[in-house]
């Protein structure tokens, strides 16, 4: 692979990048023709092996079934590609991330996964239902929204953007894609054991060292993306409890309150907490209530979170152990 001459082709587009005016001008004059030619089709040809016509379906409005397509390569891949510097603008880019997601789950052509890109920023899109054939064996995973979020997400001004790229290569990529990628997400999704090894997707580094920095990268983004924490109420959830289900703490010093989230998790609300008349008591036995109804609780639902009920009555406790925990667990009730 051409990797100095391709470095040069980039270089300009990364050193806009430190300056304000520069990127300005690029966007005003670089529309998504602009991109096509100077930046995507050189990084396609010369360095990632699409370097016969036809691997290539460019955006045709009187084909039927590409009419969508900004590039279709092999009449698999699709890429969509924005105005430079478009997806630093969170309303287009989520503009642009729906439509792509539409594109990709079009049953009218073969083609399930794509990127979106306005040269910055580069994001990886592969349909449920993709992988779900070929990460879990066509059994639905639930746990996966039909809204898939990006496989991952990487810059141009990385310092592994290169590398990283290198698992789309014409010779491998839906290898990489169908076998290796798929099933690490349905894996990490469905908290199996273990860690796909990716990587072999970089085989064509022929650096050990640079494809294991990439692998990294690639799994700390599927874990971020994809990993589903699963709280109490999970396995219960659609059977005897379902979401929003209020669950409630009481006894004759405290009433603690929420509900159950779709991970299975409880979410207290804080407004529906309160202590009894004997406040000065409940203080004394819930040494950290006062902080979490007036303080911690109020700054947002991410602090209001928590695994399970042991959890709820440990931090008003403050306590990191629980003793008696079926006589705690007695104390909660639930409003279906």
């Amino acid at each position: 692979m051409l990797n100095n001459e391709i470095k040069e082709k980039i270089r300009p587009f990364i050193e806009a990048l430190k300056d304000k005016d520069a990127i300005d001008r690029i966007k005003s004059s670089l529309k998504e023709d602009g991109l096509k030619s100077l930046l995507v089709v050189p990084i396609l040809y010369d360095y990632l092996g699409y370097n016969k016509l036809e691997n290539y379906i460019f955006e045709d409005s009187e084909s039927s079934g590409h009419s969508f397509a900004d590039i279709v390569l092999k009449n698999v891949f699709l890429i969509e590609l924005k105005k430079f510097g478009l997806l630093s603008d969170q309303t287009e880019k989520a503009k642009s991330e729906k439509q792509i997601k539409n594109y990709i789950q079009n049953k009218k052509d073969n083609i399930n996964y794509g990127i979106l890109t306005d040269g910055i920023i580069w994001e990886l899109f592969i349909d449920k239902k993709y992988i779900e054939k070929h990460g879990n064996d066509e059994k639905e995973i639930q746990e996966i929204d039909a809204n898939v979020p990006p496989c991952f997400t990487f810059k141009i001004e990385d310092e592994n953007f290169l590398n990283i790229l290198s698992m789309f290569h014409s010779d491998c990529f839906e290898n990489n894609i169908k076998q290796i990628l798929c099933k690490a997400i349905a894996n990490k999704t469905l908290n199996v054991p273990g860690r796909v090894a990716l990587t072999s997707m970089f085989a064509k580094l022929e650096n050990t060292q640079l494809a294991s920095a990439c692998e990294q990268i690639l799994y700390d983004q599927i874990v971020s993306n994809f990993k589903i924490d699963k709280g109490e109420f999970y396995n219960e959830l659609n059977k005897t409890r379902k979401v929003d289900d209020v669950v409630r703490y009481e006894d004759d010093l405290i009433l603690i309150e929420g509900k159950i989230a779709k991970n299975g998790f409880i979410i207290i609300n804080p407004s529906k907490c309160r202590m009894k008349e004997n406040q000065q008591e409940a203080a004394k036995k819930y040494k950290n209530l006062v902080n979490l109804l007036f303080q911690i609780w109020p700054s947002g639902e991410e602090v209001c979170t928590y695994p399970d009920r042991k959890s709820v009555i440990k931090a008003i406790l403050g306590q990191q152990r629980l003793v008696g925990e079926e006589a705690w667990l007695a104390k909660w009730k639930y409003n279906n």
